[in-house]
């Protein structure tokens, strides 16, 4: 049987997901529903004249990314045909987290398995060790030598950073920037860090599969 915290980190790292899930499905909800959404309903542009339906619901998109909570989801812009490609910044201009790529998507798009996983010790929020059977750590993206945390200590601690001194009503669920808490140098934003951790995760999944494996035979 797994420890407790072990168990409490596992099961944090499930509810992100769920919560990314819904936030997914929300955005869509909404681009496809804007007349319904009350988020969108009373903020739509006017659809202009010999204006393609195209290029309405790219206007009705631009302001969705401009927009809370959307504003702070970690989405990436791809046009998979460059000919239906349009200029975004002719209406509103995406977060700068948000990256703008070109071409098919890659479904297979992932580190090599035997990508070097971070070495586990500890959590330098909450000073508990990790485990290999628990979770991977998220890591300063400078490599610096004190930055890896559990997953659901950094992501408090990046909504923390973000309240708004004299307004401590204002809080989010979903982090988006902070300094990173060892070095403050590297800039830590969220939508990276769970794509890298996403891979490093599976790195490991497939290095202790292998091993096992391994010694099954």
């Amino acid at each position: 049987m797994l420890p407790n915290q072990h168990i409490s980190n596992m099961k944090s790292v499930l509810e992100q997901a769920a919560k990314g899930r819904r936030n997914e499905k929300a955005f869509e909800w909404a681009w496809q529903n804007p007349n319904l959404s009350r988020r969108l309903k009373d903020s739509l542009p006017i659809r202009k004249s010999r204006e393609t339906s195209f290029d309405y619901r790219l206007r009705v998109l631009a302001l969705m990314l401009c927009s809370g909570p959307w504003n702070r989801l970690g989405l990436t812009i791809q046009w998979i045909k460059q000919s239906y490609a349009r200029n975004l910044s002719e209406n509103l201009v995406p977060p700068l987290h948000m990256p703008i790529a070109f071409g098919p998507i890659d479904s297979n798009c992932s580190e090599n398995p035997s990508t070097k996983v971070a070495s586990f010790g500890l959590c330098q929020i909450c000073n508990i060790p990790f485990s290999v059977d628990s979770s991977v750590p998220l890591t300063c993206p400078s490599s610096c030598p004190l930055g890896q945390w559990h997953l659901l200590c950094l992501a408090n601690y990046m909504t923390q950073a973000e309240t708004v001194p004299d307004r401590l009503e204002i809080s989010y669920l979903i982090p988006l920037s902070a300094s990173c808490p060892a070095c403050l140098n590297a800039e830590l934003l969220w939508p990276s860090l769970i794509k890298s951790w996403k891979m490093k995760t599976i790195a490991s999944e497939h290095s202790c599969s292998s091993t096992s494996l391994s010694t099954a035979h």
